[in-house]
């Protein structure tokens, strides 16, 4: 991705929130961070199921620090978002 980041307010229940800052801080992530990736996952697999294929697992850029971040440890089956 590219381009700048742009700054907005999110409201979201707190075991929502809790999930955000658990993934994060399990991969040592900002909460921004965390929630960027985990969007960023969850519209791969959303893509995939449209398309009624496997979702292609990939390493994402963080855009702030420019370090890889493995998706890998915020799968469906780790994560549960309600």
């Amino acid at each position: 991705m590219s381009g700048r980041v742009e700054s907005r307010n999110v409201t979201m229940y707190p075991q929502d929130w809790a999930v955000v800052e658990q993934s994060g801080a399990s991969m040592g992530l900002s909460t921004s961070t965390a929630l960027r990736v985990i969007v960023r996952q969850w519209a791969r697999h959303f893509q995939a199921a449209i398309q009624h294929a496997p979702a292609t697992p990939e390493s994402d850029a963080d855009m702030d620090t420019g370090t890889q971040v493995q998706l890998a440890a915020l799968t469906p089956t780790n994560t549960t978002l309600r």
